[in-house]
């Protein structure tokens, strides 16, 4: 017996898996770069910087937390992908700005 699957939702569900291995890849980049310290300042300082209150103060513990980074840093990718772009996160060095330029 044979699991037939349509020709069209195999495609989809193909070209979906790819666009989340690429999200992911990408988000691991932006990930690595928030954690040169000779690239000071970097997207994730400035992020911090930027907020205010108890909300700077429950980012601002998890800054080391590398699971933290990665979910900012897949939201940042994920809106770059999409073309919407927030704005809350960007590029802050050159370095940055070249991958957000590649990507």
């Amino acid at each position: 017996r044979t699991l037939a699957v349509p020709y069209g939702l195999a495609n989809l569900l193909l070209m979906s898996a790819c666009i989340f291995l690429l999200l992911h890849w990408i988000s691991c980049f932006w990930g690595a770069i928030a954690y040169q310290r000779d690239l000071s300042p970097t997207w994730l300082t400035a992020y911090v910087s930027r907020q205010e209150g108890d909300v700077r103060d429950m980012i601002g513990d998890s800054i080391n937390d590398p699971w933290a980074t990665y979910n900012l840093a897949i939201y940042f990718c994920a809106t770059q992908l999409t073309g919407v772009g927030f704005g809350d996160i960007y590029p802050v060095g050159l370095t940055e700005v070249w991958l957000s330029t590649l990507t």
